[in-house]
């Protein structure tokens, strides 16, 4: 961006946030003054937040940063749809300072907008044209990266002044749900209005300062939220066994072996967190599986699940390359982009504990009920099918279909933790090896020149 063009816009801001500032006296509330403290440049990402807004009446704003180091912002009465089909309207109001963008608390009494304010969701959002100029023609097209709305958004002008028409366009993450009503919550801290409203001194005070280097969701709710160990402990799953052949054998089901990431899913109270087979913490990788599986356990007070986290291709295949590359990703506005663009499964093959109850003693069949009778499926999250008996056929078409093999796995089984068990066998299409090379010799002649660069 020429430097002459960003001293334009930091000139601008100041001019646009006087409105927001004359409206707020900053020593009765905790909402952050407008001043132009972000770096302007020019980048293909840029972030996005829709607040929950309980004031007079209830509303969600809808802001975007542009490219002159402000939040464009639409008060929307009914909040964002994912259903094309619906269209809200969207008034234009203020711009907000950059600063704005993780603020959730309560707005004091006597105040402008007083009441509640949490993030209802945020992440990265791209356009084909900067932000400025497609309000300026009327017309706003965005992809959202979000944490609940994902995909293509439109804003289109109307007739009367400052309404717009907020509509999601025709994509594969339109949906007739209406998260507003099944995902209340903040993305931040999970609490949701009420909860502020409940406990306004905790509440108070607690705007989450953003960085010119900020990432799309908040560094410290990632901390606070999922770094618990006495919230979350750590658990190690349970292992198959090798295996050589397939069989039949009507005291055994057969399952896919998925091709990804091992994972535990723990709920608690409205936390969720992601831990992989090592341990290790791995939650802000996939922040879609984070939402879908708060919708999934929705009703239930807690639990843990263990399944595969997977990447699929166009055909429904897993896609092992393209998740390597998620699985490296440190920047939060990256892994929303990518969440969106190469979007994660998880398939749920079994359950550990339910509201605080270990069911690891149930046999396998019996646990495998109890996920079907609490766990709500999405697009996200899936149950793993299995087919009972027939373990040759099953390995004779997973490897048509190019799958890495099966998982055998005995009716009665019970789940026991860090244990490889005979109970679970696991078959593979490609069979493999482990060695280590304890010496060579040398070629000779031709030979020498084919060999020498492997060593």
């Amino acid at each position: 961006m020429q430097a002459e063009l960003i001293e334009v816009y930091k000139l601008k801001a100041k001019s646009l946030l006087s409105t927001y500032n004359k409206k707020r006296n900053f020593e009765k509330t905790d909402e952050p003054q407008g001043t132009v403290t972000k770096e302007l440049t020019e980048k293909k990402l840029r972030n996005f937040v829709v607040q929950k807004h309980d004031a007079t009446r209830l509303h969600y704003d809808f802001r975007l940063e542009s490219e002159d180091g402000v939040l464009k912002s639409w008060a929307v009465p009914k909040g964002p749809s994912m259903n094309p089909k619906i269209k809200r309207l969207a008034v234009m109001v203020e711009d907000h300072p950059f600063d704005y963008l993780h603020f959730e608390g309560t707005i004091p009494k006597g105040n402008y907008g007083a009441g509640t304010v949490i993030v209802w969701d945020t992440g990265s959002y791209s356009s084909k044209d900067h932000i400025l100029n497609q309000i300026d023609q009327g017309k706003v097209t965005v992809e959202l990266y979000g944490n609940k709305l994902k995909g293509l958004f439109k804003l289109i002008k109307t007739k009367k002044e400052n309404q717009w028409l907020l509509f999601k366009a025709q994509d594969k993450f339109a949906s007739e749900d209406d998260l507003t009503l099944i995902s209340p919550e903040s993305v931040l801290s999970s609490k949701t209005n009420s909860d502020m409203e409940s406990e306004p001194e905790a509440i108070l005070g607690s705007r989450l300062k953003v960085s010119g280097k900020s990432n799309s969701v908040s560094e410290k709710a990632i901390s606070d939220e999922n770094n618990s160990d006495n919230l979350f402990p750590k658990i190690k799953p349970m292992l198959a066994h090798p295996f050589e052949k397939a069989f039949d054998n009507k005291e055994w089901v057969f399952e896919i072996k998925w091709d990804g990431v091992r994972a535990l899913v723990f709920k608690k109270e409205r936390e969720i967190k992601i831990q992989s087979r090592n341990g290790n913490d791995i939650t802000k990788q996939y922040p879609e599986i984070v939402t879908a599986a708060k919708l999934s356990l929705r009703g239930y007070r807690s639990a843990i699940l263990d399944g595969e986290i997977v990447v699929l291709n166009g055909d429904g295949i897993p896609d092992f390359h393209t998740h390597q590359h998620r699985m490296h990703v440190q920047s939060a506005q990256e892994i929303m982009a990518l969440s969106v663009e190469h979007p994660s499964t998880y398939y749920v093959f079994d359950i550990l504990y339910k509201d605080d109850q270990s069911v690891e003693g149930l046999g396998y069949l019996e646990r495998r009920e109890l996920i079907s009778s609490i766990l709500k499926t999405n697009d996200t999250v899936k149950i793993s099918e299995y087919i009972e008996e027939k373990g040759t056929d099953i390995l004779a078409s997973s490897k048509e279909l190019k799958l890495e093999g099966i998982v055998a796995k005995h009716k009665k089984s019970i789940y026991r933790e860090g244990i490889r068990s005979r109970d679970w066998l696991k078959i593979k299409n490609t069979k493999t090896q482990d060695c280590v090379i304890i010496g060579y010799t040398e070629g000779l002649g031709s030979r020498i020149q084919h060999l020498a660069p492997w060593f």
